[in-house]
């Protein structure tokens, strides 16, 4: 609730004491969160002029499905406030319960899925509070919200526009974990945000989560566990000639090493990237210091694997 005014805040106005309101319909601030944009006004219109003024601008008086589309609004305030330091005047927001008493709906028609009302509020203390005020960011619980009368006295400084069309889908929460979508580091996923390399994406839905890198190269090998970082997948120099029997290359991109079987049974090995620590026929060929023979035809059996056992020892 705004403070009534006193026989001392009479005379402060009259002597200039307080600060006087801004020019009406100014724009003070705006910004944009997901495809919406948001404008800070100052001036002294009624909620309903308010509405009527955001229309006319091919929006509506912003509302408000989350925490995050909160704190918009907040910042445009700390920007820019409309209220010039006094903590009792407050800026309006698209929340009335003017259809049905207490029951408080936005005026876009949209779910109430967030409130941020200040203490023992909404509370219709002097008649007729069907409106609901931003607080200025001078009042002590900013950025919580007050129910209002329609022309809210000396309280209302401003209001917020918002354009776009409802609702922000930034704060829609698609995975029910708590989480709106536009905050969410994974939201096909519920998750509890776990992110161990710092790179944005939740570990659930990260498939190298301890590599910032997230396997740069594409051979499928995560972090410290790729020994060659810079792995060409097919590979270019290898085979140069032909892929031979029982001899292994990256002809295609599954990170699997291709090979031409003999015509029996053949030892039925399957080599992978995940197997040589990411690193590729030519890789290992440059690595062991290999003949011609590899070069030509690919690596044999016994390169791949005494690389690999070099590599797991």
């Amino acid at each position: 609730m705004g403070r009534r005014w006193s026989r001392i805040d009479w005379v402060l106005a009259l002597i200039g004491g307080l600060a006087a309101p801004l020019p009406a319909q100014q724009l003070l601030e705006s910004d944009t969160y997901g495809l919406h944009t948001y404008e800070l006004w100052a001036g002294s219109l009624c909620w309903a002029d308010a509405m009527d003024f955001c229309v006319a601008r091919g929006g509506y008086l912003a509302t408000v499905a989350c925490d995050a589309e909160n704190e918009v609004l907040a910042d445009l305030a700390r920007a820019s406030d409309p209220c010039a330091g006094d903590p009792a005047p407050a800026v309006w927001i698209g929340f009335t319960d003017l259809v049905v008493e207490g029951q408080f709906q936005w005026i876009t028609g949209e779910p109430v899925t967030y409130t941020n009302w200040d203490v023992n509020e909404p509370n219709d203390d002097i008649c007729c509070e069907e409106y609901t005020n931003f607080s200025c960011p001078s009042h002590p619980r900013f950025p919580r919200w007050n129910d209002e009368r329609i022309c809210g006295t000396r309280n209302v400084r401003g209001w917020f526009c918002e354009l776009g069309e409802p609702p922000q889908l930034e704060c829609v929460d698609g995975d029910g974990d708590g989480f709106p979508d536009g905050e969410d580091n994974c939201p096909a996923v519920s998750n509890d945000q776990a992110d161990s390399d710092e790179d944005g994406a939740g570990d659930v839905c990260d498939a190298c989560p301890f590599d910032p890198d997230d396997d740069d190269d594409g051979d499928g090998v995560c972090g410290d566990g790729d020994l060659c970082g810079v792995t060409r997948i097919p590979e270019i120099a290898v085979p140069s000639l032909r892929l031979g029997t029982n001899r292994w290359a990256l002809l295609d991109a599954d990170n699997v090493f291709d090979t031409s079987t003999p015509g029996g049974g053949g030892p039925g090995f399957v080599f992978t990237t995940a197997d040589t620590a990411g690193c590729s026929c030519e890789q290992i060929i440059a690595a062991q210091g290999l003949g011609q023979g590899h070069l030509k035809f690919g690596c044999s059996i016994s390169a791949v694997q005494n690389w690999m056992d070099w590599i797991n020892n």
